[in-house]
Parts: structure tokens; sequence; C-alpha cells
């Protein structure tokens, strides 16, 4: 198997898309894109990085002979287990006051994109409500929202990687008074915007939501009637879900751990002891939790 077909079938593995690849190993997503269509290929630094954030050696993506992944090897002193997901929430539960809601059962493929992993947003209320009951929050009446369609065809990830042609999707997005009037601050760039970035969507149509891979953001709604905070540590799935869970909060935090390291938090922001805190990864992250800091 060639270097560029092991770049895809990791890549793709963890759940992440080209860009989000890019962003963590500080390159372009044409630089991605070339790699994966073995156009170019990466430098010594970036297959050093590519083995640590999947988890396999350096020889398994040099060496074509090698087909199937080799582990990278533990370091001495690392305390490292592989445990299950109900092991990894038992763990969890019985150190902290943690609780699992479930929403699969509210989930179906038409959930989905075709082209792409991610949710639909406009088929996300059942989630969201689900999730504000679960921690006692009270989301608005839906009467006052609006969808709308980004312009043009939505190619997601899957495009043009499956076997047989996939039609293309179309992306939409709920907008109401309340959603307008949120304003969200980007820790990075010290700026402020909307929940959706008409801009960013230009390039990239999946980051309309949340201007798409984002370290640490802030969320302040002053319609919300209350002053309770919510804590989303989250990857690109919790970007169109956020939106609607933030109509019932006063401020809500979004914040990506494979970006920000845990033990910096602290030195950026102070979160209120008693905010509501949700985790909210896809299972193919959590199972590559390398890339968590």
């Amino acid at each position: 198997m060639l270097l560029a077909d092991k770049i895809v079938t990791l890549r793709k593995r963890a759940g992440w898309s080209q860009e989000e690849l890019a962003a963590q190993l500080g390159v372009s997503r044409q630089s991605v894109s070339k790699w994966e269509g073995a156009q170019s290929v990466p430098d010594m630094q970036k297959v050093v990085q590519m083995s640590r954030l999947f988890g396999v050696t350096t020889d398994y993506l040099l060496k074509e002979e090698l087909g199937e992944p080799e582990p990278a090897p533990a370091e001495p002193d690392a305390l490292l287990r592989c445990v299950t997901m109900e092991q990894a929430a038992d763990y969890l539960a019985q150190r902290l006051p943690v609780e699992e809601i479930g929403i699969a059962p509210l989930l179906s493929l038409e959930d989905y994109y075709r082209t792409d992993p991610h949710w639909r947003q406009e088929r996300l209320h059942p989630v969201a409500q689900a999730l504000a009951d679960a921690m006692g929050v009270s989301l608005p009446d839906t009467a006052e929202e609006s969808l709308h369609t980004l312009a043009g065809e939505f190619h997601g990830s899957y495009w043009g990687k499956t076997a047989e042609p996939l039609a293309a999707d179309v992306l939409s997005y709920i907008t109401s008074p309340l959603l307008d009037g949120c304003a969200v601050y980007d820790y990075e760039t010290d700026s402020t915007g909307g929940v959706y970035d008409l801009t960013a969507a230009e390039k990239a149509p999946y980051d309309l939501f949340l201007s798409g891979s984002k370290a640490l953001l802030r969320i302040e709604n002053p319609a919300a009637g209350n002053d309770r905070t919510l804590i989303v540590f989250r990857d690109s799935f919790g970007s169109s879900l956020i939106p609607l869970l933030a109509q019932g909060y006063g401020t809500v935090y979004a914040v990506d751990i494979r970006y920000l390291a845990t033990d910096a938090l602290a030195r950026v922001v102070t979160f209120p002891e008693e905010a509501d805190v949700l985790l909210v990864y896809s299972a193919t992250v959590l199972q590559n939790s390398v890339t968590l800091k």
C-alpha cells in the first residue's frame, strides 16, 4: 500500500476531514490533498507527526510492503491501557458526577449527510431536546426558526472516495431571532462573529457552523433569560449541535482539546463552578485519543 493510500485510510479511520488533519499538522488542506493524491510526499517531520497522531510506526507509513498498521511503541514510562468505551464510561462515572445521555436511538441514517460523516443540523432537534432535558434547561419553541440552504452543492469528505458515485448533498442551517442575537468570541483571533460563518463556508461548506475547527469559543446569548453556563468539549460533530443548545444558555463555551491542552485552559479562561459540562466527541476521535491533549 502506498503512503498516499495509508494517509487516506488512517485519516478516515480517525474520522477527520482533510482540513482537520491539516490543522493538526500545521499545513494547508491542499498539502494533505496532494499527499493523498500522490502528487507530493510529506517531509520526514510530518511523517513522524502523522505516526504519532495515528498511533502507528513510521515504518508502516513509509514501507510499501507493510499493509497492516503497526502500533507505535509506547513510551517506556507510559502507563497506557487499551479499554472499551464502556470501561472508560464506568471509570469516569466512579470518579466524577458523570451521566451518560443516550442519543443513539434518536439518530438514523437520514440524520447524516450522504457524502460526509457529520450530522444534518436540521435533523438534530430531538437530540438537542434530549440533552437539554437531561441538563434541566429549557429550549425555545421552534416556531420562530427558519431553515436556510447554503448556495451550491455540498461535497463532503466521502466525495470522490467511494467506488460508486455519490449524489451531492445540500447543506441547510437554522436561524432565528435568538440565534441571530448570539455573539461568538474566538479566543485564537480575538474577534467576534455569529454562529454561522458564511465567509468560511465559501472554502469549506461545513465550516459554516462556528467557523470550523476552533480551539476555544465563547457564545453569549443575551436573550436566554438566564445566566447558566454550558461547557462543551467537542470535535467537529458538535459544531452544528451547539447553536441549538446555545438558545437555552446565557453563555456556552466550545472547547476542542485536540487543539488546546486541558492544562492550558486555566491560563486562558475561568469557568464557573456550577456550569454544566457536556462531552461531544465522535467514537473515532475517542478511540484515537492520542489526538486529545
